[in-house]
């Protein structure tokens, strides 16, 4: 698998022990809960971050957008969360130093 993750953001090195632990276990990842804090930087074309083809779509520069993230700390243990996906924020504290 020498090509995996070429022109993408994807680490393919952390992406697939990952992801076959899961296939393994499947409750080896956390569902339903907050697994990191990170910032979000300017949306930018995804193209311009990873080099690679924006999709099948003549539109791709219209709709393929990526957030960098900066500031990623992991949360040891995770935090329980439901109903919500993509982007927001959390209304219960955090861990004081993370919340800082």
């Amino acid at each position: 698998m020498p090509d995996a993750g070429r022109g993408t953001a994807l680490r393919a090195d952390l992406a697939v022990p990952l992801l076959q632990a899961a296939m393994r276990n499947p409750r080896a990842l956390p569902l339903s809960s907050i697994v990191c804090t990170a910032v979000l930087s300017r949306p930018r074309r995804a193209t311009t971050l990873t080099g690679a083809e924006g999709g099948d779509s003549e539109r791709a520069d219209h709709h393929v957008y990526a957030w960098p993230l900066f500031r990623i700390r992991a949360l040891e243990p995770v935090v329980p969360a439901t109903g919500r996906q993509g982007f927001w924020h959390h209304q219960v504290p955090l861990p004081e130093e993370i919340a800082a």
